[in-house]
């Protein structure tokens, strides 16, 4: 059973001060982000994908952590924000069921906006602990018409604890001090709305920086390529309110030639072996209401060679081979005939084949020399294997018949086999 706290009654708490604005900021990018709040850097030295700046505060049994940009695009539905709050049970004791109500507002003279707003409740494993920490993504949408250079906003919790009955006038609510959030329309490199007004980039270098841009329209990008070129485009940007896309086009900007591949807080286009020319870079967001702050990297490489490869060879008295290049290497290719004294060339041996390779290898025939004697060239024969042998008389060049063996026999054996049988028959 769980233990009842009571509370002495006390007089109701005055009402909270006028909140302030944060005199700095906290986190990774401290200095850059203090500088950009008090107004140090101009438009021409903003940061890269604006730094969050986050403002803290406790008290009552709450404790706040709002992070916000630096900055926020006019007219965006959905700016990016995150809040992290935690109840404790340490002054009012936390039940399960208890609701807390968690708020973002944009400070205003007479009234404040709400701009974001949620509620939760205590579970099981809150009350056992008597913590209940949350952590939200606020993204949120300021109000474009409001007056001025920035927008001042602040984060809120209020809890309501059963424990905290008739008499318990413990502080219920807190809210932090208020963040300035410059307002900003689109980026430097405007107007760049179509082809006609694209920005040309350099990529003599082999890669160009876009840094600190808005995708609040189309903005365009020409280049030119003296070579056969390896094209990247990579893009960063906080995906969770909106994304950013890149496709390449060609000069006229009328035919898309290749598109960008999202993935986490980015995005990249590759197009390989483009030739020699002018293109143009279409960056813009895939909703037109999801505006996003983004960088663009724009590399330029010689394209690489093909991996396709077909190769032949064939000269006069040699066998010829042709292999196409695949996984394995291709098969050797046959070797030449050798000279025998009659003059006719042995046959070429076969090819042999690598694995996965192919052979092909077949014998060409000798040519006969100047000397009229000279007998004519042995052709390859093919054995039952596949190999080529040499040093066999061709059947297609002399007369000749099978011995028993299947072997030939030549032309003299026979005329002296003739000889022995008419003799037989005299006798």
């Amino acid at each position: 059973m769980s233990q009842h706290v009571v509370h002495p009654a006390v007089a109701p708490a005055a009402p909270a001060p006028r909140r302030r604005r944060a005199r700095c900021v906290l986190g990774a990018h401290l200095v850059g982000a203090c500088a950009a709040a008090l107004g140090v850097l101009g438009p021409a030295q903003a940061h890269a994908l604006p730094p969050t700046q986050t403002v803290s505060d406790q008290g009552g049994d709450i404790e706040i952590n709002l992070t916000l940009l630096d900055r926020a695009i006019r007219g965006d539905r959905t700016s990016w924000c995150e809040i992290e709050a935690t109840v404790l049970g340490a002054g009012v004791e936390l039940r399960a069921g208890d609701r807390v109500e968690y708020s973002v507002r944009e400070d205003g003279l007479i009234s404040d906006a709400v701009l974001w707003e949620r509620d939760d409740v205590a579970t099981a494993a809150d009350v056992t602990a008597q913590v209940m920490p949350r952590i939200f993504d606020c993204d949120l949408q300021y109000d474009p018409g409001e007056d001025g250079p920035e927008w001042e906003v602040f984060g809120r919790v209020e809890w309501a604890k059963a424990a905290c009955g008739l008499g318990c006038f413990a502080d219920r609510n807190l809210a932090t001090d208020a963040l300035d959030v410059l307002k900003v329309d689109d980026d430097g490199a405007e107007p760049d709305d179509g082809v006609v007004q694209a920005v040309a980039i350099d990529l003599s270098s082999g890669a160009a920086t876009l840094p600190d841009r808005i995708a609040r329209d189309e903005d365009w990008v020409a280049v030119q390529i003296a070579e056969p070129t390896d094209l990247r485009v990579t893009l960063a940007f906080r995906a969770r309110v909106g994304v950013v896309e890149a496709v390449l086009r060609d000069e006229l900007g009328v035919t898309d030639l290749a598109k960008s591949v999202a993935a986490g807080d980015g995005a990249t286009l590759a197009a390989n072996g483009l030739a020699p020319g002018s293109y143009s870079v279409l960056l813009r967001p895939t909703d037109p209401a999801e505006f996003n702050f983004y960088d663009a990297d724009i590399a330029a490489m010689p394209a690489a060679p093909s991996t396709s490869t077909t190769g032949a060879t064939s000269s006069t008295g040699t066998t010829s081979s042709t292999g196409t290049t695949s996984a394995a290497t291709t098969g050797t290719s046959g070797t030449s005939g050798s000279t025998t004294t009659g003059g006719g060339s042995t046959g070429g041996t076969g090819g042999s084949a690598s694995a996965g390779g192919t052979s092909s290898g077949t014998g060409t025939s000798g040519s006969t020399t100047a000397d009229p004697t000279a007998g004519s060239g042995t052709s390859a024969a093919t054995d039952s294997d596949g190999a080529v042998g040499f040093g066999e008389p061709d059947p297609g060049s002399c007369a000749c018949r099978s011995a028993p063996g299947g072997r030939p026999l030549p032309a003299l054996a026979l005329g002296v086999f003739a000889l022995l049988s008419l003799r037989r028959r005299r006798g």
